[in-house]
């Protein structure tokens, strides 16, 4: 027997901003750093061809909104937080209170954290 092509049981690539979503699958808080950057745009890349919604601040956040309104915005509507956390990530104070107000804002799913060696 074959498979039905576009079965709805194999999600579809997503390669567009969700910033009037309800909801995110995941949240990405990187460093802005070059590499940690870089690894974040790979990931995002790869979870929207898995079909799942992402967040990523420099694409989804309302350039003309509080980047904390807009952080807290996007992890409340996101199902978990993936924190991309490396030796740069750790010594930004500003990366360090973004992580700190995930945690805060985290109303339901989880953290993840993803150790970056670079």
């Amino acid at each position: 027997m074959q498979e039905p092509s576009g079965s709805a049981d194999v999600p579809q690539p997503v390669s567009v901003s969700f910033k009037n979503a309800d909801v995110y699958d995941v949240f990405i808080s990187y460093r802005r750093a070059r590499r940690d950057k870089g690894f974040a745009l790979q990931l995002l890349g790869d979870l929207e061809q898995l079909g799942y919604r992402v967040a990523l601040d420099e694409r989804d956040f309302d350039a003309s909104a509080s980047f904390l309104e807009e952080m807290e915005r996007c992890v409340r509507n996101s199902r978990f937080t993936l924190a991309v956390v490396s030796q740069q990530y750790l010594q930004s104070g500003h990366c360090q209170e973004e992580a700190i107000l995930c945690l805060l804002f985290r109303t339901n799913g989880a953290v993840w954290v993803m150790l970056l060696r670079l």
